[in-house]
């Protein structure tokens, strides 16, 4: 762009002057301000995406590192290279009087266009009224055309995730026992195509009583598309779980999480937050079909627990604070940790304090805890002894035990409690449609009712990460606005044009 300029400036003063270099002297100081204008704006507003260390930074850190020596270059050639090549290749250029119907059909274009713009420039109200509405106008347009955002680039990876999550109370044979029978169907496929599923070249699957990870690998990359469809339909086959198959991102840190929202509900009490989450699960199902939601952890409260709830009257008279009566049953039931070992400098080991039965075995009921000794600490004023320590008594005396339903693992976001919907939205539903929809949704349950005010729902993952480049982007283009203003402002020596240029 800026030779092209130096070109159409060098080429106007040749019908000026007689003499090329005169021309190309000429036409480069015309317009090298400009060039340099937009070259230092260019190359400035590239400079904040070079120190970018996310994602997006990696991705546009070797385009900003380009874009930048092109256009210094580009500049360094329109001022010194082109203008030495014109002054010795140009000659001045006269040019005769042209009468032929063209000539003529140009000419009259040209003084139509003027005796436009001359009449709506005649008065500043009607000036103002033109550049109004034509910002407005365009404004509009361009607002109506943006196309929803997307993150990243999803590519096409030759690769597929499969998860299922059970309901709580599934055991390690149980999850063996579902992983072991998907794998079996999908060995059928390996190497051959069976039944219009392509040939799939490997597959694994691997997992604990809280899900099961499964993947595989087409023969033939363009067949990755098949053979994810092959996962969801097996998956949709598993009763009572809850079932996710993406293909694996370019860019994605987590299984699933290369372009998916991650819509996280957080509370205080488990159960409104299962219940907001399981609401808000099946809005989305509706809002957006085909998305693969994964709920982390499982939504189902099913998992059997044992709530020991201290006795405190008792726990008082005997001498049991609150810190000792958890240390001891922490101890009882997997073991507390009371310290490390190792040497300084060196990775420490915990020290565990664990209690087992009189037999050695692991204290796994209820009533064999509510058993359990427990000895009270010896209470003394002036070495004689007071109230009712000293005593061994069984953890039951202590502590009221209650069995109830629960999850397998609490997960906290700020310490408050809280449940994770990773939305994968199909592949033809911008993230950014996506994300207008689930707020949607919020703001409408909300306004219904149907999620209480203490409720904490915010959309994070690619979503936030979406957010916080178009923050970022937004920061770069003001940037470039005020670099913009202050060269243009410098060029024309005043304050008021530069605005009339960036405006229009």
């Amino acid at each position: 762009d800026n030779a092209i300029v130096v070109l159409e400036s060098i080429d106007a003063w040749r019908a000026r002057v007689r003499d090329g270099a005169a021309a190309a002297l000429s036409g480069v100081r015309e317009v090298w301000g400009a060039i340099l204008a937009s070259t230092l704006t260019t190359a400035v507003v590239f400079v904040p995406v070079i120190t970018w260390e996310d994602e997006v930074g990696e991705l546009l850190r070797d385009v900003a590192v380009a874009i930048s020596m092109a256009v210094g270059f580009s500049l360094l050639v329109s001022v010194l290279v082109i203008p030495s090549f014109a002054a010795k290749l140009l000659r001045a250029r006269t040019e005769a009087p042209r009468s032929d119907a063209l000539s003529r059909l140009g000419a009259g274009i040209r003084d139509g266009i003027g005796r436009l713009v001359g009449g709506l420039t005649r008065s500043p109200a009607r000036s103002l009224l033109v550049v109004l509405i034509g910002v407005a106008v365009t404004g509009a347009i361009a607002v109506r055309m943006l196309p929803p955002m997307e993150y990243l680039p999803t590519g096409n990876r030759n690769l597929v995730f499969g998860i299922l999550v059970p309901p709580p109370g599934y055991s390690v044979d149980e999850m063996e026992r579902i992983g072991q029978e998907i794998q079996g169907e999908v060995s059928r496929h390996t190497g051959a195509a069976v039944d219009g599923v392509p040939p799939i070249s490997r597959s694994f699957f691997v997992g604990d009583p809280n899900r099961v990870i499964m993947g595989a690998v087409a023969e033939r990359d363009e067949d990755i598309g098949g053979v994810l469809a092959y996962y969801r339909e097996l998956e949709a086959k598993v009763p009572g779980v809850f079932s996710v198959a993406t293909q694996a991102s370019l860019f994605g840190r987590s299984i699933g999480g290369g372009r998916a929202v991650e819509v996280e509900v957080s509370g205080t009490d488990l159960d409104v937050i299962v219940g907001a989450g399981g609401m808000l699960l099946g809005a989305i199902r509706e809002a957006i079909p085909g998305a693969q939601i994964q709920p982390i952890p499982s939504l189902d409260l099913g998992a059997p627990e044992i709530h020991a709830i201290p006795r405190r009257d008792e726990a008082a008279a005997l001498g049991v604070g609150g810190a000792a009566l958890g240390l001891g049953v922490d101890a009882l039931v997997d073991g507390a940790i009371i310290g490390e070992y190792g040497r300084e400098g060196e990775p420490k080991i915990d020290v565990t304090l664990r209690a087992r039965g009189r037999d050695g075995a692991e204290l796994v009921t209820p009533e064999a805890l509510a058993a359990a000794p427990f000895a009270t600490p010896r209470q003394s004023v002036s070495g004689a002894p007071i109230g009712g320590g000293g005593q061994v008594v069984p953890v039951g005396r202590l502590v009221t035990l209650r069995e109830v339903a629960g999850p397998t693992v609490i997960q906290r976001i700020e310490r408050r409690r809280a449940i994770t919907l990773q939305v994968s939205p199909p592949s033809d539903l911008a993230l950014e449609d996506a994300m207008r929809r689930i707020r949607g949704l919020v703001a409408d349950m909300r306004g219904a009712e149907k999620i209480p005010e203490d409720i904490d729902i915010v959309l994070s993952g690619t979503a936030g990460q979406l957010d916080s480049a178009k923050r970022r982007f937004g920061e770069v283009l003001l940037l470039a606005f005020v670099i913009s203003y202050l060269l243009l402002a410098a060029l024309f020596e005043d304050f008021l044009a530069p605005i009339a240029v960036l405006v229009t």
